[in-house]
């Protein structure tokens, strides 16, 4: 009863959202956001902790800011992500800018399979339509299965907009060799916490362990593997960063390419999640371990 309920109140929000319009959509996610923020503070001292860790020149004023900026752009992305069945592939492109984008087309059609690592920054969901968009190709984007079944399939179903597909992480490891060894592109969201006897690297100035199953599989397939973020830029809308992470082809030793290539991700995310701190996801126990 209780996942209905949550379903029922869900579509209800996204049924409000897209009568609202994007501009109303992303003013709605700040509201909810200081509410949250200021009413039911959900892992409000995580988000606050951890940003002294990986912040520890900043004083108190400037942590507590970039925590409630933290809440505006996640709850910002939550309130996008129900408005994307009034997005259209036109649309996502001409809202959103993307680096070099000559580059990535070439870089993508060169490619015989891809794994693309993206992170929980600025917005993720949309970043899979925009690359979809670009590239008039699907992306198979693995995802967590949650709680709320209801909630689940329809989360699902939007991810799928445009024609991409959904894997669950952990069951359908079988299904991405095939996709990745066939000529797909999966899409993964890669900076996760691992287990506390798993690779460590080192995360701003503090080690940190990490879960390598997306390194794993891109090494373990040959494939080329594209760091891409969007950012939230002033106006709302966004940017599409990407870089090419290389790794040694040659090398039979997967635990050392694994590592080689973990690092590299994280290097670049510490990077960009410096530039904007407020839009990566301080939410979750990074720093657990």
């Amino acid at each position: 009863m209780k996942n209905l309920v949550e379903y029922i109140l869900f579509r209800a929000i996204g049924i409000i959202i897209r009568i609202i319009g994007l501009k109303g959509t992303r003013a709605f996610g700040k509201m909810l956001a200081l509410f949250l923020f200021y009413i039911v503070p959900i892992r409000k001292a995580v988000v606050i902790n951890n940003l002294k860790i990986a912040f520890p020149e900043k004083n108190d004023f400037d942590i507590y800011r970039i925590a409630k900026l933290n809440y505006i752009s996640f709850a910002t992305t939550f309130a996008e992500l129900l408005y994307v069945p009034s997005l259209t592939k036109e649309r996502v492109l001409k809202i959103n800018s993307i680096d070099n984008v000559e580059s990535l087309i070439a870089t993508m059609e060169q490619s015989k399979r891809t794994i693309i690592m993206t992170a929980h920054f600025g917005n993720w969901e949309i970043g899979s339509l925009l690359i979809s968009s670009l590239l008039n190709k699907n992306i198979a984007v693995m995802v967590k299965p949650q709680r709320n079944n209801y909630v689940n399939d329809y989360v699902n179903r939007l991810r799928e907009n445009f024609g991409n597909t959904t894997i669950p992480t952990g069951l359908g490891i079988k299904e991405i060799y095939k996709i990745l060894l066939t000529g797909g592109i999966i899409g993964a969201v890669a900076d996760q916490r691992g287990h506390p006897d798993g690779l460590r690297i080192n995360f701003f100035n503090r080690s940190t362990s990490i879960f390598t199953g997306a390194f794993t599989m891109a090494v373990k397939s040959n494939a080329l593997i594209l760091f891409a973020l969007l950012i939230r830029k002033p106006d709302g809308n966004y940017r599409l960063v990407h870089h090419v992470i290389n790794y040694e082809t040659t090398n039979n030793n997967l635990e050392e390419n694994v590592a080689i290539v973990s690092r590299k991700y994280f290097e670049l995310l510490e990077h960009y999640v410096r530039q904007n701190p407020e839009q990566w996801f301080w939410m979750h126990k990074i720093w657990k371990y």
